[in-house]
């Protein structure tokens, strides 16, 4: 609104066909940054949550990349902070503040639904990962209809013009396929006691379940809440969790290659004094049957030595 709309009338029609859109929740008169201010104090928590969860994966992100050039190793992390900061980008797009990052909220529309398809699969991998592939052939399925759905709702939307909304359920579909067959693998493990390994990663992934049903609750007590900052605090904990989990690992290797490397010297300096030691002796003898067959004139003698 510009200082010339003083005094005149302000109509908002809406039109729509979906039940998701024309939904008109809250509505601010000012100028933007007392806005911005405003939309700060009822709803900052979330998003600085938000913002942090992005920075700090981002930061996960490049330090697992220069760790496995040094250590010339895989390190599964990388796969669960692909994952947040998915789901960190997917919590921004859904906040107060898309209008202030970007004037097009379609582009932001799109990051929702694209956040929400693609979050499933690098999950998979992680916790494949972590577990040393003995599920993975339960989690090919999961793979496969998460990739799906990708494709089709891509060729929906670009080839037919058709809105993600419309065929969010298959998302919801393909979330819960994952979610039951992680949850699934998981209570197999810790039936058989395989999940001492990482059981850190355990104890996040329940704090995560927690958070989010907690913000689920609240979010059916009270429409208008903002979403995120309990989901986004759930989410921290559980990369917390899969960091401290991943430095006991970095650590327990380091360890195992002291062992090794102080084992090999070990064994290379009983070698070589255990040489020396048969040496001598042989030597000896072979010094002394060397005289045997020089000086000894009877035959048998000969013949033995």
């Amino acid at each position: 609104l510009e200082e010339g709309d003083s005094g005149k009338e302000l109509r908002i029609e809406t039109i729509t066909g979906t039940s998701y859109s024309g939904t008109i929740k809250e509505m601010y008169i000012g100028e933007q940054y007392g806005i911005l201010c405003q939309l700060i104090l009822e709803h900052g928590g979330s998003g600085v949550y938000d913002v942090v969860l992005i920075l700090l994966t981002g930061i996960c992100i490049v330090v697992c990349v220069v760790t496995q050039a040094l250590l010339k190793r895989k390190i599964p992390l990388i796969y669960l902070a692909w994952v947040l900061l998915i789901c960190g980008l997917w919590l921004l797009s859904e906040s107060v503040f898309r209008q202030f990052i970007v004037s097009n909220l379609s582009v932001f529309s799109f990051l929702t639904f694209w956040s929400l398809m693609t979050i499933p699969f690098p999950f998979l991998i992680y916790v494949n990962s972590i577990q040393e592939g003995r599920y993975q052939k339960y989690y090919l399925p999961a793979s496969i209809l998460t990739t799906a759905n990708f494709v089709y709702q891509n060729v929906m939307l670009f080839v037919f013009g058709q809105d993600m909304w419309f065929n969010l359920s298959k998302t919801h579909i393909a979330i819960g396929v994952t979610i039951l067959t992680l949850v699934v693998t998981i209570t197999v493990d810790l039936l058989k006691k395989r999940a001492k390994k990482y059981m850190l990663v355990v104890v996040g992934i329940l704090g995560l379940l927690l958070c989010a049903v907690f913000e689920m609750v609240l979010y059916y007590l009270n429409p208008n809440w903002s979403i995120g900052s309990i989901l986004a605090c759930g989410l921290l904990f559980l990369l917390t969790m899969a960091v401290a989990k991943t430095v006991k690992d970095l650590v327990f290797m380091e360890r195992e290659k002291q062992r090794a490397i102080a084992s090999g010297e070990s064994k290379a300096r009983f070698l070589a004094n255990m040489s020396h030691e048969i040496r001598t002796p042989i030597n000896s003898i072979v010094g002394v049957n060397e005289m045997i067959l020089r000086e000894c004139k009877e035959p048998a003698i000969r013949d033995y030595a």
